[in-house]
Order: C-alpha cells, then structure tokens, then sequence
C-alpha cells in the first residue's frame, strides 16, 4: 500500500483526488489539509507518516514551491505529485528545489496511476545504482542463469556492488542453483518496504560468490505484492548498491511493472526455437504495452548452435536489438547448480558483452585472442575469479 497526503487542495479536488486513490486500491491518503501547510505542520505531519507520496495542490504555485522545498528538506526520499482542476494536460513546475510533474484534475484512473508512477520514478532515478531486468521468452529459456553470470562478471571484472532481486515468486530456483536456504525473501523485503534500515537489510540479503542476492523463497509462501511495495524497495536499495539486476518472471504483472519501467534495458532471454523467438517478440510488444520504451528492449539468445541459422520467420524481429548469442555449454545443461568454472570461455565471452553493455565500458582487451586467452586463465581459477560460497551478508 502507498502512502500519501494531501497538501493544498480545495474540497472538490480533494474528493476527486480521494475516489481516484480508491480506485487504485493501492493508495492510502492519511491526512489531507485542503489548505498550504506551514513548515512546522509540513515537518510534524511528514516526520509522522513517513508518506511515499504528497499530493500537492497547484492553484498558488508561488505557495506550492515553499511547501516542496519543505518537503524536499525534511523528507527528500518522497515524492510529489502536482495537481489542479486549471490544468488540461500533463505539465511540469520547473523549480530552484528540483521541480515536479503535475497531473490535471479530474483524469481517468490509468492517467493517474501513470502519473503516480513518473512521480515515483523521478525520485527514485535519483538513485546511484542502475538496473537492469531479465525476463525469460518462456520458461526454461535460461534467464536466471543469464542474469547471475551478468551480475558476477560486474561485480567482479567491473569491481561493482551488485544486488540480484529474485522476481519470480512462484518459480524462482536462485536458491536452489546456489544451495541456499535464506531465512528471509523478497516477499519480507516488499512487505517490509516501508520500514527497511540497514541493519534489516544485512539480514535479509544473502551474500554469495561477491554480490548479494534476495532469492523468492519464503516459508511463508506466495503473498499478494503490491507495486508500490517494490517502488519502495527499488528506492531504499538503489542508494546502497552500483548495479541492481532483477530476474523477472515470463510475464510481466501490475508489480513487477514496476521494475520493467525503471530499467535503463529489459534482456528478453530466448533459445533459438521458433515458438520461444514468436514469444520474445511478443515480449517487446507487452512490455512498450505497460510504458517500457521499445529501445530499452534487448535480446540474448541462449543455447545457440553456430552452424545452425535462426529461423528468419521468427528471428526477424529481434536481430536489430541483439546483443549477445549465447552457445550451447554442456556445463550448464540441466545444471543443479552454478558453476561458473566449469563453463566454456566462449560462454562467458558472450556474458561479458552483455556486462559491457550495462557498464558502458569494455572490461577486456579487444585483442585478437587475448580475450579468450584471458577468459580461459580466469576460469582455470586466477586470483579475480569469484568463489561460490554462501554467508550471512556482513
């Protein structure tokens, strides 16, 4: 559940306003003042809720900048969303203090949880860490052990802090490729989104093989999530980590969203088959449906035979934004668990591209068979290759 308040609306706004976040179901207004707060009640009421959201209304806008660079003081991790019955479209206040969107009053309710969601997205972009998503074309097509590979290679060649969310609450086997029994899941982490410190968090994460990792099981079981809840997760890790990877399920829901938009790319992770590249592009198509902009979809196609040419039917649409082909590696066929030094340095070569990729920076020397060379030593177990263990995170 978001929480919210309402600062400087007049009464009709602030009944509109009320029966859209009901709409919602997910937004939870605590108190509403159909005036401009003063600092002390700004601090007072702020310091009580602890709100992810202020809805802030926009008729004075000399009096709604002094209430943001209240907010913005007291409270600089929440969000603000403008509103007003005078606006026709979409804007944005330009301010000394940062500045904020507004939405206009009344709008149907997918317009405003859009606007909610940019709101929330500006102040969590603010955030050091980037984030990248996983989503598999289908299941099986390898996107978990894609993701882990990745995450490994940055934390250990790119020297990243790196966090992997585990976002596939019914199927996600992280824990089984590393023999992990975690006290705590992700489902903890989204539910205690609100109330997260960092010394729950060291708690909660799994430090393994040089990155940390919140896996989905629970013995608790699968909870109804809320994509407020990993808006505020999003924001509380971002500032703690460089790189944050997310392993999405196949499709995307209302929560997971969350994550798709935020991204700065989305890896559609598919074989070569026909009906996994029919469904990798179906994949773009869901995503740009739920606001993911269509550049920030990429692919990778795992498990590819060389001699054997995609299927131009089916591949068609994904050649443009490929980025890496993953080979078939006996190592990681049917593999309980993760290896990274059994597999073949071809194998960890396409990985380091899609590293690259999401570092913005070459990691290894582009000369004619150094790459290999280099990968094949680090494999064979050199001082920068990472080691599977599994502790309590410090």
């Amino acid at each position: 559940m978001l929480s919210a308040l309402i600062f400087g609306t007049d009464r009709e706004t602030t009944s509109q306003l009320q029966q859209l976040c009901s709409l919602t179901k997910d937004v939870c207004v605590f108190r509403t003042l159909e005036r401009y707060p003063q600092a002390h009640e700004s601090m007072r009421l702020l310091n009580s809720f602890g709100p992810q959201l202020v809805f802030l209304g926009v008729d004075d806008e000399a009096a709604a900048e002094g209430v943001e660079h209240d907010i913005r003081s007291i409270q600089p991790a929440t969000a603000i969303l403008g509103v007003s019955a005078r606006y026709k479209r979409p804007d944005v206040i330009e301010s000394a203090f940062g500045g904020f969107s507004v939405c206009p009053i009344p709008c149907n309710p997918d317009e405003f949880r859009a606007a909610i969601f940019q709101a929330l997205e500006s102040v969590s972009s603010k955030k050091n860490a980037s984030l990248f998503a996983f989503q598999p074309a289908k299941a099986g097509s390898g996107a978990t052990t894609s993701a882990l590979f990745v995450a490994h290679i940055l934390a250990t060649l790119a020297e990243k802090k790196v966090l992997v969310l585990e976002c596939d609450l019914h199927a996600g086997p992280i824990s089984m490729l590393y023999n992990l029994r975690p006290t705590y899941s992700i489902m903890d982490a989204l539910e205690d989104s609100h109330r997260l410190t960092d010394q729950s968090w060291s708690e909660m994460v799994t430090h393994t093989g040089g990155i940390d990792v919140l896996s989905s099981v629970s013995r608790s079981g699968v909870r109804q999530v809320s994509p407020w809840g990993y808006q505020r997760l999003l924001s509380f890790v971002r500032g703690r980590y460089d790189v944050v990877i997310a392993d999405l399920p196949e499709v995307v829901n209302n929560a997971t969203e969350v994550i798709a938009r935020t991204a700065q790319a989305v890896f559609v992770v598919t074989t070569p088959s026909s009906p996994s590249l029919f469904l990798a592009a179906r994949r773009r198509y869901d995503l740009e449906a739920r606001g993911v902009a269509a550049g920030k979809v990429k692919y990778i196609v795992n498990r590819k035979t060389f001699d054997r040419a995609i299927p131009r039917e089916a591949g068609w649409a994904i050649d443009a934004e490929k980025i890496a082909a993953i080979p078939v590696d006996p190592s990681l066929v049917d593999a309980s668990e993760l290896a990274m030094d059994a597999v073949d340095s071809a194998t960890l070569a396409e990985y380091t591209k899609v590293a690259e990729f999401c570092c913005g920076r070459s990691l290894l020397p582009k000369r004619s068979g150094f790459r290999r060379f280099w990968l094949e030593g680090w494999l064979r177990g050199s001082s920068r290759s990472p080691e599977l263990y599994t502790t309590a995170a410090r």
